[in-house]
């Protein structure tokens, strides 16, 4: 781990940089390694540990699943819809609207992921600037 201040290399345990005195925050990596269980998360009122990274993991495997259920959706649907020629475009259609959906709620999840890094790192240079 690296001061944000002065850029020392400190160890993960250090609290104040032996170098320059800044008060050492953890990076967000450093959160996510941190295994704090999900009760402790939600009760702890110092906000030192973030659920945020947590909660998009778990509905990104949920709207994978989601996307998976409206491609076979899609797929059954073209087999009544079409008729002999659902055989040949169901497959097609159904692998379509997952992959879509799955690049849509991917991407939609990175920008919120990177809006709360950059929400972090802008708390943590406010707090090494006073």
């Amino acid at each position: 781990m690296f001061c944000t201040k002065c850029g020392t290399n400190v160890k993960e345990d250090v609290k104040v940089c032996p170098e320059c005195g800044a008060i050492i925050t953890p990076s967000l990596q450093a959160v996510e390694q941190d295994r704090t269980g999900l009760l402790q998360i939600l009760f702890d009122s110092s906000f030192n540990n973030l659920l945020t990274l947590r909660i998009i993991r778990f509905l990104y495997k949920i709207a994978i699943f989601i996307s998976i259920l409206a491609g076979i959706v899609v797929l059954i649907g073209s087999f009544f819809a079409v008729g002999l020629w659902g055989i040949i475009v169901g497959p097609i259609l159904g692998f379509l609207t997952f992959v879509i959906l799955l690049i849509i709620v991917r991407t939609y999840f990175e920008l919120v992921t990177i809006l709360f890094k950059i929400a972090e790192n802008t708390s943590i240079i406010a707090k090494n600037t006073k």
